[in-house]
């Protein structure tokens, strides 16, 4: 399963759930039983901050996989050998910062924006009336990409950047994607 789960134990439409977090030198490795399974998984977390961990050789999923996460902060932290992508940020998320990493192996997308979410767990819910979107304002600075299929995918992202980052050596197959994925009407 998950190296670590954080959530806001399914209340979906509280913001106050699951707020002011700190993940500080943690090591999270030799992960991934087969399925989708992350280092760091976070849902309906606000206000946090991941600073100075180290994500190595997990298999599948995600170093950190973010659903509808708010006001994060991932700062300092390396990513080795990764599955599907070092850190992944949907279904809802917004306000998400990735700033001074290192991504080496980190998959088929380093920093995937956005994502494929399904919609029962949108935080917040899916509107009718608001706009909505799988991620919001994510930036991702100054960070060093080395060897993954495309260092940052933009896939149902709105108002984010991917900026001052440097990407060498290694295999990239793109420098990075724009999808769409999740499609909804109504």
């Amino acid at each position: 399963a998950n190296g670590m789960n954080c959530d806001d134990g399914g209340n979906r439409s509280d913001p106050e759930a699951t707020r002011h977090l700190l993940f500080r030198d943690l090591w999270f490795h030799d992960l991934g039983a087969g399925g989708n399974n992350d280092a760091l998984k976070l849902s309906g977390v606000d206000d946090y901050v991941v600073r100075d961990c180290v994500f190595e050789r997990v298999s599948a999923g995600s170093g950190i996989d973010h659903v509808g996460c708010h006001g994060g902060l991932i700062v300092g932290c390396t990513f080795h050998t990764m599955g599907s992508n070092a850190i992944q940020v949907k279904g809802g998320s917004d306000d998400i910062e990735v700033r001074a990493c290192s991504f080496v192996d980190a998959g088929q997308r380093g920093v995937n924006i956005g994502g494929s979410t399904g919609f029962a767990f949108f935080r917040p819910p899916l509107s009718t009336t608001v706009p909505n979107f799988e991620a919001r304002n994510v930036r991702v600075f100054a960070n060093r990409f080395g060897s993954c299929v495309t260092p940052f995918a933009f896939v149902g992202a709105v108002d984010c950047i991917a900026a001052n980052n440097t990407i060498y050596g290694g295999t990239h197959t793109w420098l990075f994607r724009i999808l769409q994925e999740t499609t909804s009407s109504g």
